[in-house]
């Protein structure tokens, strides 16, 4: 499939907690017992019997939201429809609620009248449709219209990207890393401090392999047990990218363009700290297998990490999805997770999700916000995958001068320049609440 003709898909997982009642008290702040509540479970039941209860009515709960509307558009309409080349989405055909052990809540005790439990909701792999987002849109509005439920600190929410049942093409994929790579920092203002000092979505930028020098050269050799060729495109290699990478050869004015109702200033939202102890201890390649002069170094001679220019032409130059895939990872999952590409890349085709997983954003059960966060994944994705060599290095540059001058170009200047203006109003909401900012509607993204 060329890098022109595919079509996108997407997936969310839904972080959260929703309210275990076991004796009557009084409902949690915030929530109106008028019109939401708990799951009402006995107290003789077990963990096991209280997870089954919540699984049964909050797949009712999206059952009945869903009934007698459109449906969004399903890659894979029912289970019924499998084929050898779609057998992993088998799972992913409706929704499915289960446990998710990280989402944690300070001080709950099971001992009490009123206990908070741990949820995941995935959704089926479903084409980036208008239809699709409303169907998501739906599902997280009835369970927050229905149960005592929120997002605590510990909850991530995170998107798959994919091409339906179809692998992602190389080319494009090498490219999204690439993009992804210079972009994480300035995507990382989008989000909490709870995100981007997480260990569940740590930095590609600052603490995966290529981070530490890891190098296509050492990459290639290490996956010696990849099933696909060494090859998969030639390299990219554009000429001189390092000595480009100055003010006076940037593209974009960091103009005003694609910022209305963004009530933010250029460098006013904070990004990554970086830490020097954690990135010492971050290399998930220790033992490189190799000499040294073939890992990658800053041109400038200065140390590790790598910077963005040197680390995008790294990725350039790379010829087949593992050693991309091994470069962006790190020791735990990192905010933008190539995993599928990796281990068992086209090697155990019915069990390997075909996605790139975006893992960083807060979790979140405002719809606008699931739905915001879903479309940011998709067209990002989308650019990187469809834009060509020159362009993306013309805003990799961009990235990279943000990166040490944040107050000339943010998040919302790259999200405008990506046409999404009303989604960076609907992201703005969070960082607004969080200040006591008051937004107006058209600053909010309501419509």
């Amino acid at each position: 499939m060329s890098s022109s003709s595919f079509r996108s898909s997407f997936g969310v997982e839904l972080e959260f907690v929703i309210a275990v009642q076991f004796e009557p008290c009084s409902p949690p702040p915030g929530f109106d017992p008028r019109t939401t509540g708990p799951v009402h479970c006995d107290r003789r039941m077990t963990e096991e019997q209280v997870a089954a209860r919540i699984k049964t009515v909050l797949t009712d709960t999206i059952r009945r939201a869903l009934q007698n509307q459109p449906s969004g558009d399903r890659v894979v309409a029912s289970a019924d429809q499998i084929d050898g080349n779609s057998e992993h989405l088998r799972e992913y055909t409706d929704w499915v609620v289960k446990r998710d052990a990280t989402v944690v809540v300070a001080d709950n005790d099971r001992r009490s009248a009123l206990f908070w439990h741990d949820v995941e909701v995935t959704s089926p792999a479903l084409w980036a449709t208008s239809r699709s987002y409303a169907e998501v849109h739906r599902v997280v509005r009835a369970l927050t219209s229905r149960w005592w439920a929120y997002a605590p600190a510990s909850a991530g929410l995170h998107v798959h990207y994919g091409w339906g049942a179809d692998w992602i093409s190389f080319a494009p994929l090498r490219q999204l890393a690439a993009f992804l790579y210079a972009a994480d920092p300035v995507l990382a203002q989008m989000h909490g401090a709870a995100r981007r000092g997480s260990e569940w979505c740590p930095s590609n930028r600052w603490y995966n392999a290529l981070a530490h020098g890891t190098s296509f050269a050492i990459t290639n050799r290490l996956d010696r047990h990849k099933a696909c060729a060494d090859v998969e495109a030639p390299p990219v290699d554009p000429d001189d990218f390092a000595a480009r990478h100055t003010v006076a050869t940037r593209l974009t004015s960091g103009g005003a363009a694609g910022r209305a109702g963004i009530v933010f200033r250029r460098g006013e939202l904070p990004g990554y700290e970086f830490d020097r102890e954690a990135f010492e201890d971050s290399d998930p390649l220790p033992l490189r297998f190799g000499p040294r002069e073939e890992m990658a170094a800053n041109p400038d001679g200065s140390e590790l990490p790598l910077q963005i220019g040197a680390g995008v032409l790294e990725i350039l130059r790379s010829t087949n999805a593992p050693s991309v895939a091994v470069m962006m990872q790190g020791i735990l999952l990192s905010a933008y997770n190539f995993e599928a590409y990796s281990l068992n890349y086209r090697e155990d085709d019915e069990i390997t999700k075909r996605t790139v997983e975006f893992r960083q954003a807060q979790g979140t059960l405002d719809a606008d916000e699931v739905v915001a966060h879903a479309t940011i994944a998709v067209v990002v994705a989308e650019f990187a995958c469809r834009t060509d060599v020159a362009g993306l290095l013309k805003i990799t540059l961009d990235l990279a001068e943000a990166e040490e001058n944040p107050e000339w170009y943010d998040v919302f200047d790259l999200l405008g320049e990506l046409g999404l203006e009303h989604e960076a109003r609907v992201i703005q909401r969070r960082h607004a609440r969080e200040r006591g900012i008051k937004l107006t509607d058209e600053q909010a993204g309501r419509s």
